[in-house]
C-alpha cells in the first residue's frame, strides 16, 4: 500500500527537478552573453529555482516515510522527464539509444519497487 503513494509522489519530485534544470538552461539560452546581471533579472531562473527547491523537499519529506536505498535510486526518473521535457520545449531531437536507456530506467525503478 504505501508504494501507491510513493509512486506519485516520486514522479512529482523528479517532474519538478527536471523543469526547474530545463528552466535553468531556458535562462541561459536567453542570456545571449553571460553576465551575472542578466542572469539574476531572468525570472524563468527564480521559477527554476523554486521547482528545484520544491523537488528537493519533498525528496527529503520522502526519505523521511521511506527507505533511502528506495528513494534516492528513483531520483533517476528525472532522466525520463527530461528526455520528454527536453523535445517538448527545446526541440531537441531523442536518440533510440535515449530511449533504451529510459526503458533500462524505468525496469530499474519498478525492480527498487517490487
Amino acid at each position: 500500500m504505501k508504494y501507491f503513494v510513493l509512486i506519485p509522489c516520486v514522479m512529482v519530485m523528479t517532474a519538478c527537478n527536471s523543469l526547474g534544470s530545463l528552466l535553468f538552461k531556458k535562462t541561459m539560452i536567453r542570456v545571449k552573453v553571460f553576465s551575472m546581471k542578466e542572469t539574476f533579472t531572468t525570472s524563468l531562473l527564480y521559477i527554476g529555482i523554486f521547482l528545484y527547491a520544491a523537488g528537493s523537499v519533498a525528496n527529503i519529506i520522502l526519505m523521511h516515510f521511506f527507505d533511502y536505498s528506495t528513494v534516492y535510486p528513483l531520483t533517476s526518473l528525472t532522466c525520463v522527464w527530461t528526455l520528454f521535457f527536453s523535445h517538448w520545449l527545446l526541440k531537441e531531437k531523442p536518440t533510440v539509444h535515449k530511449f533504451l536507456g529510459i526503458g533500462l530506467i524505468i525496469a530499474g525503478a519498478f525492480l527498487i519497487c517490487i
